[in-house]
């Protein structure tokens, strides 16, 4: 959930498979391959841009104009991890993918994206310090709470507006405890987003899970939250 500074997050060299010999001194293998894992990132008009992963746009209406398109997509094609990222590149886009102004919000982007709430994903100038944990969203702002249910191309569930309900539901958030220790299980829980909007274009969402008769949100870190949330979840407030 941390939002990242780096471009490459990671460079392992692996060794080619079925290669046994072993290596003295610093005497290079001509088999190695380097494997780069790149932050979602996209670079244009020499500022580069990172994904945004609790935040939405709130309505179509405040997606602007195309501004830029992709030019070269770095994941499919560099293995070096010395390469210098330049205006046009994207880490996982392809070439001539769209790329859109925020409306109100100069220093984000969108891009056109059928898998991500509301159809678009969010990029944030690096240099931005806007907030996105649960701490920073005013609640007494808060128009409506959405519950959408998916990892990919998600369908929302269930729609809260009203007042009286919205409260229940943010106490309910609001009381929940930290985790305290890891907990395993065998199966993956089914897993939803709560999306809370306000005046203007941003939703800011955060992923809510299920696991046999336990519900836990990540506002920040793996909170517990009592089974009244199932209701909401479910439209039987």
């Amino acid at each position: 959930m941390k939002v990242r500074r780096c471009v490459v997050l990671l460079v392992i060299l692996l060794a080619a498979c079925g290669h046994n010999a072993p290596q003295t001194g610093n005497q290079p293998d001509e088999h190695a391959e380097t494997i780069i894992e790149w932050v979602d990132f996209i670079k244009i008009h020499d500022k580069q841009y990172e994904a945004l992963y609790t935040a939405a746009i709130s309505e179509e209406d405040f997606i602007g104009e195309e501004i830029a398109q992709v030019e070269f997509n770095v994941n499919d094609n560099i293995n070096d991890e010395n390469y210098r990222i330049k205006n046009g590149d994207a880490a996982f886009w392809e070439e001539g993918t769209p790329i859109y102004r925020v409306k109100e919000r100069p220093a984000l982007i969108a891009v056109k994206d059928k898998q991500e709430i509301n159809g678009y994903r969010l990029y944030q100038n690096e240099n931005a310090e806007d907030k996105w944990t649960f701490d920073h969203v005013n609640q007494a702002s808060i128009t409506k709470i959405e519950i959408w249910k998916g990892v990919h191309a998600p369908e929302l569930v269930n729609t809260i507006m009203k007042e009286d309900e919205m409260d229940r539901l943010l106490t309910i958030l609001e009381g929940s405890t930290l985790r305290k220790e890891d907990v395993y299980h065998d199966t993956d829980p089914d897993y939803f987003d709560i999306v809370f909007y306000q005046e203007g274009p941003i939703a800011n969402h955060y992923p809510l899970f299920h696991q046999e008769d336990e519900w836990y949100w990540l506002p920040w870190e793996e909170e517990v939250l009592s089974s009244d949330m199932k209701g909401f979840v479910e439209g039987e407030k």
